[in-house]
């Protein structure tokens, strides 16, 4: 690895008198300063300490590359002495590099050396990167015997409870000469998912050599999400029994409770954390509603302490996006700004320091030049004849920077005279002013403007939807303190977030932002219930937060009954939420949605054949088609396509070999290969066709299950298409 990534041994010398360029900079301590923090510091302070952080359990992924490193010293060497230190290696096979720094004063000084670890012994296994429910496999464990004494080796296997072995856990080799043979155990996944320890050991007299490997176990179907609603009149007892519908290891309910009109907080909110893409949308998206989620409802402290770690990671991954003008790209490594995703990144990271959130200052320094550029070169979009999202754009931009400090009232001034601006931008513009102390001008802009939006969809531009644009309106509402009529439209966001009806992450994220802020203005009575579940005595539960959560435990039944027994003076609305991931086969539908998608596998000749049993060793191509088929527009923006590959094959990455010659793809907007999937996005322009392709090889021997292949509008559910999944198999080249 060492090698791979070109880590080079310390030049501590070098680093410490290298050429700097002449410059003077300038600090304050104001930050680090305990009384400066106020509020903040318990926002800075993890919650949960070392016992959350370290809580026994199941890990949610298993540690593949475990790193050998190994950290002594300091020492002390007297003149012309000689230190020996012995270094104990554990079941490791490879190189290592073993690196000295040396310091005396002002002079320092490196030395590295690589050694082969080995001995007469040695095992090696090899296994794919991920397994699935009910598929079988054939572990080939390699033993080396090094040394001319190695004549008889025992070979056994031990496995979980997730794996079961097929045949015999003991294998017996027999060696003539110094060199390698392979021994082949047949195992199949159980139905219940997790992180799987396989560990493998050879024997040979006095010598041994061990081999543990974790390996995730993972259901590639996607998270269905169930939910059953019942209003509670006080006194009223509502009993309610289900089942699980999930494989083993997915399965999770959680209750919930509201004296509010009932908004799915927990359905909603999974979707966000849980949505598989990581665009700069994406990306906020799935944190935003949680810097207000202490406001809805009561948090455990582990919740807290994923609430701290969620927000720590989004805002570090946010400094992948930053391009040199300031803005934000759309995906990670790209070139060009998203207007939208920048201003909505900057939107996230203000409120998130208001909470207390440490923001990196160059992050809102850089972002806030960028958008006050961009307000200045805009222009009258009627005179440009520009698009119809750009007055929006702008507002939105005008709004942000109001709320960071420093409004650009000229440019707010400019758009205000605007004649045709929509209800959302209105209310952003509107909101701009209110920041700044003009009431009466933002309540002018607002005034003869309807509280409703014609439904729509935006595949692309700003992301937006009719509800996403009335969440919108909440805000500046609340601003104005016009609570009345920001209730008006929270009750139709409650009524759009209760039903089951999909939205996009832009429009669940805003909605759930503005609900959270509605309700920390106006708060709500406490509730008061009674709850039990599968049978166990009533417990009684209250809570000043107008939502409760708890979450029920299913691992010792798949039946359940849950009673929920109201004792407060009003109405609660009462969820029970299930979610889980079905086997792999059940309840598929292959679909097409004004997409059309036609996959087809082919050898690295170009000639057409069969996935569904290949030779191991074979090499070959998944090309995927995708059509516009004109029926929702020439233009759709945003398009992900998710193929996910049965644990048996391997993908060939073509941007780190020579086989990209195979492939005459068409352009795409960011691709992400990851260990059994490759997610590609692009945009589709007009009624053409699109071509990707994946290079493949049939690795391991065995039977396994390759998931559809679906492909997807981001913003725009209706827009898809999907194909059926399928068992496929690998048989062995020989043993």
């Amino acid at each position: 690895l060492l090698a791979l990534t070109r880590f080079g041994t310390p030049d501590i010398w070098n680093h410490f008198y290298a050429k700097q360029a002449l410059r003077i900079k300038t600090w304050d301590m104001y930050d680090f300063v305990l009384n400066g923090y106020g509020g903040e510091i318990d926002h800075l302070i993890s919650i949960g300490g070392d016992g959350e952080a370290g809580a026994k359990g199941t890990p949610s992924k298993a540690n593949r590359f475990k790193p050998v490193v190994q950290h002594l010293g300091p020492f002390k060497l007297n003149k012309n002495g000689t230190n020996k230190h012995t270094i104990r290696i554990e079941d490791y096979v490879g190189a290592v590099r073993t690196m000295v720094v040396a310091k005396k004063e002002l002079t320092y000084g490196s030395a590295d050396k690589t050694t082969q670890i080995k001995k007469p012994l040695m095992l090696q296994a090899t296994l794919p990167r991920v397994l699935g429910p009910q598929e079988t496999f054939s572990i080939p464990a390699n033993v080396f015997a090094m040394d001319e004494k190695i004549k008889n080796v025992t070979v056994d296997l031990k496995t979980d409870e997730y794996i079961n072995q097929l045949g015999a856990s003991s294998n017996q080799l027999a060696f003539t000469k110094v060199g390698d043979q392979l021994s082949y155990f047949d195992i199949k996944v159980g139905d219940q998912v997790g992180v799987s320890t396989i560990e493998l050991q050879a024997k040979s007299g006095a010598e041994t050599s061990k081999e543990k490997i974790e390996i995730d176990i993972r259901n590639a179907n996607p998270l269905i999400t169930k939910v059953e609603s019942k209003a509670i009149a006080p006194g009223e007892e509502w009993n309610h029994s289900y089942s699980n519908f999930g494989t083993a290891g997915t399965n999770n309910a959680v209750l919930e409770v509201s004296n509010i009109a009932p908004i799915n907080l927990e359905k909603r909110l999974r979707y966000l954390v849980r949505y598989p893409y990581g665009c700069i949308e994406q990306t906020v998206s799935s944190v935003f509603p949680q810097l207000y989620l202490s406001d809805i409802t009561e948090l455990t402290g582990k919740q807290i302490f994923k609430i701290e770690q969620n927000i720590q990671r989004a805002t570090e991954r946010l400094s992948l996006f930053q391009i040199p003008s300031g803005g934000m790209s759309y995906w990670p490594g790209n070139t060009d700004d998203s207007e939208w995703g920048s201003t909505y990144a900057m939107h996230y990271m203000l409120e998130a320091k208001q909470k207390g959130y440490y923001i990196p200052a160059r992050l809102i320094d850089n972002l806030t030049a960028y958008l006050d550029t961009r307000c200045n070169q805009y222009v009258n979009p009627k005179e440009h004849k520009r698009n119809y999202w750009d007055p929006m754009q702008q507002a939105y931009r005008l709004y942000i920077l109001a709320k960071a400090g420093t409004p650009n009232i000229g440019a707010m001034n400019r758009l205000k005279n605007y004649p045709e601006l929509n209800v959302a931008t209105a209310h952003l513009l509107a909101g701009a002013y209110a920041i700044i102390g003009k009431k009466g001008v933002a309540e002018g802009l607002i005034a003869n403007k309807s509280t409703t939006i014609k439904p729509y969809i935006e595949t692309g531009y700003t992301y937006g939807s009719h509800v996403r644009d009335m969440a919108i309106m909440v805000e500046t509402l609340l601003l104005l303190d016009k609570g009345t009529d920001a209730a008006k439209v929270i009750n139709q966001l409650s009524t759009e977030l209760s039903s089951n009806s999909w939205y996009s992450t832009q429009t669940t994220s805003f909605a759930l932002l503005s609900i959270g802020k509605f309700i920390t203005t106006y708060p709500k009575t406490d509730l008061t219930f009674t709850w039990a579940s599968d049978g166990s005595t009533m417990k009684n539960a209250s809570t000043p937060k107008p939502i409760y959560t708890e979450t029920i435990d299913l691992s010792q039944q798949k039946d359940h009954t849950l009673t929920v027994k109201n004792t407060g003076n009003g109405f609660l609305y009462v969820r029970r939420v299930l979610a889980g991931q079905q086997p792999p086969g059940s309840e598929e539908q292959a679909t097409q949605k004004h997409l059309q998608m036609d996959i087809v596998y082919k050898d690295l000749e170009g000639n057409k054949i069969n996935p569904t049993t290949l030779a191991q060793g074979t090499d070959f191509m998944a090309v995927v088609e995708i059509t516009n088929l004109g029926t929702r527009g020439q233009r759709i923006d945003e398009v992900a396509l998710t193929q996910i590959f049965p644990s048996g094959w391997e993908i060939q990455n073509s941007r780190l070999s020579s086989m990209d010659n195979f492939t005459a793809d068409s352009n795409y907007e960011y691709r992400d290969i990851r260990d059994d999937r490759v997610n590609t996005f692009f945009d589709i322009y007009g009624r053409r066709k699109i071509t990707y392709t994946t290079l493949l090889t049939a690795t391991y021997a065995g039977k396994f299950y390759m998931p559809g292949t679906y492909v997807e509008a981001m913003y725009d559910k209706e827009i898809q298409a999907k194909s059926m999944g399928q068992w496929i198999s690998v048989t062995p080249s020989s043993k």
